[in-house]
């Protein structure tokens, strides 16, 4: 199992750091083009970004078109020297993408960037559904630095007639724009944000087309999800949706990983390449997928929902479209969901359902509602520290015994959780929203590391001039340890949106939490 550095698990927010849509392209200086969703999702409608376009032949002007979360421009006529320090890059989608040889047709990462920096790294991770079976693969391709070659030959996948396919993408760096070969990104109903705001790491291709004929399989009775099983310390194992898992930016980013060898070209992660390419590292896309996969299942003895994966044969794997599948199944009530405040759905720094509800989509999550109380930021930010801080003590031991995911964040994985935890509170604006103090207190190394942690009491409403949410408790998290001090959690009804994503997001100011987690626009203490 690899360890991430803290460069590559997720430099993610920018205080830190389900829908078959049809894309009518609308021209824009220098190539860009914004594309109307027309969705069959309940009430989801939006834009989304694309760029247009084969090749990388941006033109002068274009960085004004194009922005990350917070507003800021992207460059994208790059130098490799610029791509290092900004961390933005571009991700060729090949055509035809959900077709066999589309998925074995490497991505191409451009302007400037190289898969050689690990702040740099972009992953794609695809799932192959037979509706007809409801028999699940999980497929990786691969992806290479522009004007180099794979170092092996990608295996390819069958996908027969009928399979739906489902592409997630993740990011290492801060922003990251798919570019089309023709017109693929219409080709595989490509959504990259909205406007011309990005979703800054993240991106999905017809993932709501895979999630609706999962759906079907599901209630035919194609496609069991397994039960959530009990953890070795007598709690239901962990879910990308659990308050325990969460940070300020959940159900982001993939599980795959790719080799890299010495002179920066990339395979697809397998025995037979791991074979043939001495001294190829495993390269990966640190997520909360991996966290809860590789880390913490394995910590609490629990088993990942996992199907056969083609680009290692004889092997299985979880995905990130098969972690929400069985969080959709499992997680009991308050279940997490993408919040307001996610700092990836903001747009121009400033909350946006519409945007939300554009993400939310390509991870198939109810929307959010204009009339509900309950699924709000502030109700996020209680149920995070407080289910989060309860099973973080309960599962000390273990977690103390199991190695961290990022050796420059936390020495174990449970100084680790503390840490990430810590930094999300101050993300989310979680002390402004509660009117608290941060209460995860951490002891750090010379070299920033924490080697210590302990938790305080949730103290909602202490800070001066502050006063208590009006959302009252009505559900303790099934956790039974109490290391907050007050247990009590704010249950949060599982929303049925209503909302319509227009094609001007609707925005309310954002809190802007105190910027001590900065690196370009990430954090520089990840948080998976």
């Amino acid at each position: 199992m690899q360890v991430w550095r803290s460069a590559t698990w997720r430099r993610t927010s920018r205080t830190r750091p389900a829908l078959i849509a049809t894309l009518i392209a609308v021209p824009l200086a220098a190539g860009i083009a914004v594309g109307v969703i027309v969705a069959s999702h309940p009430g989801q409608a939006g834009l989304n970004l694309a760029a247009h376009g084969s090749g990388f032949r941006h033109h002068p002007g274009m960085g004004g078109q194009v922005t990350g979360p917070d507003g800021a421009a992207m460059n994208l006529n790059q130098t490799p020297a610029e791509a290092a320090d900004s961390t933005n890059c571009t991700l060729q989608v090949p055509a035809n993408p959900l077709s066999a040889r589309g998925l074995a047709t490497p991505y191409v990462l451009g302007d400037g960037c190289e898969m050689s920096n690990p702040d740099l790294q972009a992953f794609v991770e695809a799932d192959i559904i037979n509706p007809r079976t409801g028999r699940i693969k999980v497929y990786n391709p691969l992806v290479i630095s522009q004007g180099t070659q794979p170092a092996a030959r990608p295996v390819p996948p069958r996908v027969p007639r009928g399979d739906v396919v489902g592409i997630m993408f993740g990011f290492n760096g801060a922003n990251l724009l798919l570019t089309g070969t023709g017109n693929s990104l219409q080709q595989g109903n490509c959504v990259n944000g909205l406007g011309e705001s990005l979703f800054s790491q993240v991106a999905y291709c017809n993932s709501p087309a895979f999630y609706a004929a999962a759906n079907r399989a599901i209630a035919r009775g194609l496609l069991k999800i397994p039960a959530l099983g009990t953890g070795s310390d007598g709690q239901p194992c962990p879910t990308v949706r659990d308050f325990a898992v969460v940070d300020q930016d959940q159900s982001d980013n993939v599980v795959t990983t790719y080799l890299l060898t010495a002179s920066g070209q990339t395979a697809q992660d397998s025995p037979a390449n791991a074979a043939s390419l001495a001294g190829a590292m495993p390269v990966n896309n640190g997520s909360d997928n991996a966290l809860v996969n590789k880390f913490m299942d394995p910590a609490l003895g629990c088993t990942p929902f996992e199907f056969h994966d083609k680009t290692m044969p004889g092997k299985m794997s979880g995905s990130q479209i098969t972690d929400e599948l069985l969080a959709a199944a499992d997680q009991q009530p308050p279940t997490a969901l993408v919040p307001l405040n996610d700092p990836m759905t903001l747009v121009d720094s400033e909350q946006s359902m519409a945007k939300t509800n554009l993400f939310r989509v390509g991870v198939d999550q109810p929307l959010v509602g204009q009339a509900q109380t309950a699924d709000t930021p502030r109700t996020y930010c209680k149920d995070m520290m407080r289910i989060g801080m309860a099973r973080i003590t309960l599962d000390e031991k273990q977690f103390s015994n199991f190695a961290t995911p990022v050796a420059d964040t936390g020495d174990n994985l449970f100084t680790f959780m503390a840490a990430r935890l810590s930094a999300s509170f101050e993300n989310l604006g979680c002390g402004k929203l509660l009117n608290a103090p941060n209460p995860v207190k951490l002891t750090l190394d010379a070299n920033g590391v924490a080697t210590a942690a302990s938790f305080s009491r949730l103290a909602i409403g202490t800070l001066p001039g502050g006063v208590e949410p009006t959302a009252t408790p009505t559900a303790t998290p099934t956790t039974t340890a109490t290391a907050t001090g007050d247990p009590t959690a704010t249950a949060t009804p599982t929303p049925t949106g209503t909302a319509t994503a227009t094609a001007t997001a609707t925005a309310t100011p954002t809190p802007t939490p105190t910027d001590t987690h900065r690196h370009r626009g990430r954090h520089v203490t990840p948080a998976p």
